[in-house]
């Protein structure tokens, strides 16, 4: 990496217009990689648009009142009626 207190001398750095763009290699496996370009090409953007959405997912601070919602949607019991009986499943009864 280069001089952190002058971007213009680190070679992972880009100035163009007054816009500072960072730059990284990322390295994936065959499979992740595929899977990856076809689900940019579902969304109809591209792969480092894809990735850039990733990061920013990633680093959404969780709030700090409800910390176990950056987990939400995360798992998946395999029900698709699932959401109908949450009532059922967290309070024992069919209305909370």
């Amino acid at each position: 990496m280069g001089d952190p207190s002058n971007p213009a001398l680190d070679p992972d750095i880009t100035i163009s217009y007054g816009d500072i763009t960072i730059r990284t290699l990322v390295s994936f496996d065959d499979g992740q990689y595929a899977e990856a370009r076809a689900e940019a090409r579902r969304q109809g953007i591209s792969f480092a648009e894809l990735c850039r959405r990733a990061v920013a997912q990633a680093l959404v601070p969780a709030r700090s009142d409800t910390p176990w919602m950056r987990l939400a949607g995360t798992l998946t019991s395999g029900d698709p009626d699932a959401s109908g009986s949450v009532g059922r499943v967290v309070y024992d009864r069919e209305q909370p």
